[in-house]
């Protein structure tokens, strides 16, 4: 969903997994009415249409990162391995040819994480972005109360982190009153500053 969210140490990434989709946009409003850059978490092979392929533009504009999240969303533990390692340089092509970027960052489809994976991209030199902090936003009978709470929790417990949200309905709702609210608190750091990557899990660090 980077670079970027962040919050002293935690980072927010909003895992489009079915976009740029209908509440991208809105999304994208919210995070500059916020003053707020944040990592987009993008599936290659949902790059198919002129409206998506807008919205993904006005990402990059906007200053938002893109991560590379696979070519088509499958577990990566149900692929081969050549399949696995496809999933990746495919979606790199298509961000270069469609965007113009090539992504540094990759995530894992259900954060699954093979040695297969891990190997192609430190070869590749891309780096891997995990999703330590799950706030339970892609469950389908989740209440936003309860989204809410599960990140407050997250965020008291966690030093550090990737905060894994969706742009599902939901999640947009809410947005706006996590992001204060993480403000008021002093958690949110407002400017990219640097990345640092502990082992599996990247950390973004925001400097006010």
């Amino acid at each position: 969903m980077l670079h970027l969210i962040a919050i002293a140490g935690i980072v927010i990434s909003f895992d489009v997994d079915e976009g740029p989709g209908k509440n991208t946009e809105e999304i994208l409003n919210i995070l500059k009415e916020q003053r707020v850059k944040a990592i987009f978490c993008l599936v290659a092979g949902h790059l198919n249409s002129k409206t998506r392929v807008r919205i993904a533009k006005k990402i990059v504009k906007e200053g938002h990162l893109i991560c590379n999240h696979g070519t088509t969303h499958r577990p990566p533990r149900r692929l081969s391995y050549w399949r696995q390692r496809w999933e990746i340089r495919t979606a790199q092509k298509i961000f270069k040819k469609v965007l113009g970027i090539i992504p540094k960052y990759y995530r894992p489809p259900s954060c699954q994480t093979t040695c297969v994976q891990l190997k192609y991209i430190k070869a590749n030199n891309i780096r891997l972005l995990n999703c330590k902090l799950n706030s339970g936003d892609w469950k389908k009978r989740i209440r936003k109360r309860r989204i809410y709470k599960n990140i407050l929790r997250m965020l008291k417990v966690n030093k550090t982190g990737v905060l894994l949200l969706h742009d599902n309905t939901r999640t947009l709702k809410i947005l706006k009153k996590i992001l204060k609210t993480i403000k008021t608190r002093r958690y949110l750091k407002l400017g990219p500053d640097s990345c640092i990557n502990f082992g599996k899990v990247l950390e973004l660090r925001i400097r006010w």
